[in-house]
């Protein structure tokens, strides 16, 4: 059973983060420190798959589904990263996500005129409105999720 008992963490963000706290946490009527705790609670939520640590490929995979732009972008992932924490050094080929699909998922963060042509041949269309991050969703789940045999 988790433990009730709160800790006091310290945290350094940047001047413009904490005005945006405080003016949203002003709009809402709450405290700065619900903010805080909202978006953290928010964060470990789209992240849960990876707390565990014999989860692994498919497993995780609705956390990067989720976050992967983010996560790439803000920590700075490139793909062989990704694998290690995607695949996790798993033997299981069934459950492990391709290594072109975690690529795909590194360049999330780049650029979507970098993404525009890869997603084309992809998704095998020549549309210059396909929304990048809708269709590598969509291509993920797909092959990985919703026809995925368990």
């Amino acid at each position: 059973m988790a433990s009730k008992q709160k800790k006091i963490v310290s945290m350094r963000i940047s001047e413009s983060d904490h005005l945006k706290i405080k003016r949203i946490a002003n709009r809402l009527g709450v405290r700065d420190s619900d903010m805080y705790r909202y978006a953290i609670k928010t964060a470990l939520s789209k992240l849960s798959p990876l707390d565990h640590r014999d989860r692994c490929g498919r497993d995780v995979l609705p956390a990067f589904i989720e976050s992967g732009k983010e996560l790439a972008n803000f920590f700075n992932l490139d793909a062989e990263k990704l694998n290690t924490i995607i695949n996790n050094g798993n033997e299981s080929k069934e459950l492990n996500i391709d290594i072109h699909d975690i690529e795909l998922i590194a360049m999330s963060a780049l650029p979507d005129h970098f993404m525009q042509r890869k997603i084309q041949e992809m998704l095998e269309t020549t549309s210059a409105n396909t929304n990048i991050d809708n269709a590598l969703c969509e291509y993920l789940y797909d092959k990985y999720l919703r026809y995925a045999k368990v």
